[in-house]
């Protein structure tokens, strides 16, 4: 048995590790739902998601925390921080664990600690957490020039960035790929000063604030992922993936698979990476989450 990380602290330290996104009716009877933050660290990117969800458990965000996971070396030493924080909150029972992009890799790997420990984790659901992003490979840098050009029309269009043509914002995001891809220490703001260069300058000085927290944390979270190498996942797995654009050969699938060793299935959302987090995507996702929690055990806790 490994030997987990727990947090000696009290609960208002946990507290700012958690944001809770929805209580429950019902705590004493039903598990929490723990969501883990994507790359850039947003745990409002699940808001949406929520709202449609029907389910009585609490939903918990699990956020991102220089206190917790001061430059963190991998997704294993970030999950081991979180898994010791989860285990804390949540003492004894079943555990429940949904990640969207990093989140997803975040969840399997603190899904595979939990277990060492003896803990039962009974449900794990990854969203677009796609394994082939790991290493140095083609269709790793393809992946991440997508995310990236996805990236900058949302803020294009919360008005972070000045906005530019879809075609030029794709290429601008295949070099930002490829500089992310040479360089592992490559910075927040020299991706910033790429980003620049191009045009695609903040408009304003709170905005090259936000911009340059958010782009730190991305370029950290996307090195984490390169150098990610998958273990064993000792509970069963649901994975979705956005269809757009849609992918049939089951490569992201059997990405996955050689690590699952129990059952392992995928479902198909409406849109693009950003897209199957918002309407009408998150509907299907959340009754997705609705039946897969309604078949596991509520034992008290």
């Amino acid at each position: 048995m490994n030997q987990m990380v727990r947090p000696t602290t009290h609960q208002s330290h946990i507290s700012r590790h958690f944001e809770v996104l929805r209580g429950g009716s019902d705590r004493s009877s039903t598990p929490p739902l723990f969501c883990f933050h994507p790359s850039g660290g947003d745990i409002g990117v699940y808001r949406k998601f929520v709202r449609q969800l029907n389910s009585v458990c609490a939903v918990i965000g699990v956020k991102p925390s220089q206190e917790a996971v001061a430059g963190p070396s991998s997704i294993e030493s970030m999950a081991e921080c979180y898994a010791g924080l989860i285990d804390r909150f949540q003492s004894s029972g079943p555990i429940r664990l949904l990640g969207f992009s990093l989140g997803g890799f975040t969840a399997a790997a603190v899904a595979r600690i939990l277990d060492d420990n003896d803990r039962e984790v009974s449900f794990l659901g990854m969203i677009d957490s796609d394994l082939r992003w790991s290493g140095d490979t083609d269709s790793g840098r393809v992946e991440l020039a997508l995310r990236i050009s996805q990236i900058s029309r949302k803020l294009q269009d919360s008005g972070l960035l000045k906005r530019v043509d879809d075609n030029q914002g794709l290429a601008d995001a295949q070099a930002i790929a490829d500089l992310c891809f040479k360089a592992d220490d490559l910075t927040g703001a020299e991706i910033v000063a790429e980003c620049d260069a191009r045009g695609h300058e903040t408009r304003d000085v709170e905005g090259a604030k936000l911009f340059l927290q958010f782009v730190n944390n991305f370029a950290d979270h996307c090195r984490l992922i390169k150098r990610h190498k998958a273990r064993a996942i000792p509970c069963p797995v649901q994975l979705w993936w956005p269809t757009d654009p849609e992918v049939t050969d089951g490569a992201r699938l059997k990405a996955w698979n050689p690590f699952v060793q129990q059952e392992i299935s995928e479902r198909w959302l409406p849109g693009s990476h950003y897209e199957i987090m918002r309407m009408p995507a998150v509907r299907q996702l959340a009754a997705d989450v609705d039946a897969s929690l309604a078949l596991k055990p509520t034992t008290n806790y």
